[in-house]
């Protein structure tokens, strides 16, 4: 890692354990020093993700990290089984038990008949990549280890793809939620990963329809559709159009029209802002938007904007794309901080959607939202407010108000 002013971006091994803590009736045992476990939690609280009695570690002595004794984990496991019933132990790697090369799936497997829990190693420790990678490597782990065959098919859905680590995550997970009630009357099963348990993940099987709405999931979605037949979508509903879009992807594959009122309300939505594009050439600045943020937030919100009349000239994605699989050749990402600092402070009289250190960057020429993690100063304690669907596009558009009435 370079020199970093700001925040550097989370590992692998962060993404891993803010998935897997947002799974009830599970607890995560790191097999690593206290010190790593220490600052994980600190971090992960600053994100809200719940870990009472939910995040444990082993520590490690230097006999155990030179002589690559195992008792500690060995002896972890046995007493939080017994101390805590989970369903689940997922036993993670640290930095240090990856470096010296601890087997974490062989102890597992060995110690699966001293325990109720069901035990699943992760050997994530922080040298894959950045968080999506270790986001990814939890949704295929948790689908393929306790997703269960089932003949059954309930009035549900499961959500894949909205990570606790996104800015509003729970609030979006409403929006969609009372989208799909609203819209098809479906009932929610699994959410991967924020706020769901190991009975929801178990029962994923019978869902009507899998609606992925983060790139990282698109595997997961792929092999529940190969193993049990389950169709899918890839999107989220960024903007009244697209919001519109999306259910009516939906209704395709379900073959059930979106409900009548709802679809009226999106409609009139649409036509109440067609002025914008009218507007942008009265100005006597045209409307620009720079967006930075995880990539499926910046390729929505890009659309949405461009739907408003805005020429969105800066989309900067926070992680690596390397995982995308679409073309991405007008979203760009700086390795370098420096890079990404000059191209922030050189921006002006624009509307910037991006996280909070981006935010602190430009100067006071620009209107700014807060739309993506990380923050600084900022809680995430409101679950009403998102950034999806018709709600969120309502808050987007009020602050967007305010920016060309400087134009």
């Amino acid at each position: 890692m370079g020199l970093c002013r700001f925040l550097p971006t989370p590992s692998d091994r962060m993404g891993l354990l803010w998935s897997l803590l947002s799974v009830k009736g599970s607890i995560v045992l790191e097999y690593g020093p206290a010190g790593t476990t220490h600052y994980s939690m600190g971090f992960l609280g600053k994100l809200g993700v719940e870990q009472e009695e939910q995040l444990f570690t082993t520590h490690m002595s230097e006999d155990d990290v030179i002589m690559g004794d195992v008792s500690r984990l060995e002896n972890s496991i046995v007493e939080l089984d017994e101390s805590y019933s989970p369903k689940v132990i997922f036993v993670v790697a640290s930095s240090t038990s990856e470096v010296i090369g601890t087997d974490i799936k062989g102890v597992c497997r060995y110690m699966q008949p001293e325990v109720n829990a069901k035990l699943i190693p992760c050997d994530v420790g922080g040298f894959r990549g950045d968080y999506t990678v270790g986001v990814a490597f939890a949704y295929n782990h948790i689908v393929k280890n306790l997703t269960a065959p089932t003949d059954e098919v309930k009035n549900n859905f499961n959500l894949l793809g909205l990570s606790v680590g996104n800015y509003r995550a729970h609030s979006d997970k409403h929006e969609v939620i009372r989208l799909l009630k609203e819209g098809f009357n479906l009932e929610t099963g699994a959410v991967l990963c924020c706020e769901t348990s190991v009975s929801q993940i178990e029962q994923m099987s019978s869902a009507k329809i899998n609606i992925v709405v983060g790139y990282e999931a698109i595997k997961t979605a792929q092999y529940l559709e190969k193993k049990f037949g389950t169709p899918y979508i890839v999107g989220m509903p960024y903007g009244y159009t697209g919001t519109k879009k999306w259910l009516e992807q939906i209704g395709e594959v379900l073959e059930q029209a979106p409900d009548a009122t709802l679809m009226k309300e999106i409609d009139s939505k649409i036509s109440d802002t067609s002025f914008y594009k009218m507007y942008g050439r009265m100005f006597k600045k045209a409307p620009k938007a720079c967006i930075v943020g995880d990539y499926d937030r910046v390729v929505g919100l890009s659309t949405l904007m461009e739907d408003f009349g805005a020429t969105v000239e800066n989309k900067i994605s926070l992680h690596t794309l390397k995982a995308v699989k679409e073309e991405v050749s007008d979203i760009s990402y700086f390795e370098n901080e420096g890079e990404k600092m000059q191209a922030l402070e050189s921006i002006s009289d624009t509307f910037l959607l991006a996280d909070e250190i981006s935010i602190m960057l430009a100067n006071d020429t620009n209107k700014s939202m807060c739309v993506n993690s990380p923050t600084v100063y900022k809680t995430q304690t409101a679950t009403h407010l998102p950034i999806v669907g018709v709600r969120g596009t309502d808050m987007i558009r009020e602050a967007y108000d305010e920016y060309i009435r400087t134009l």
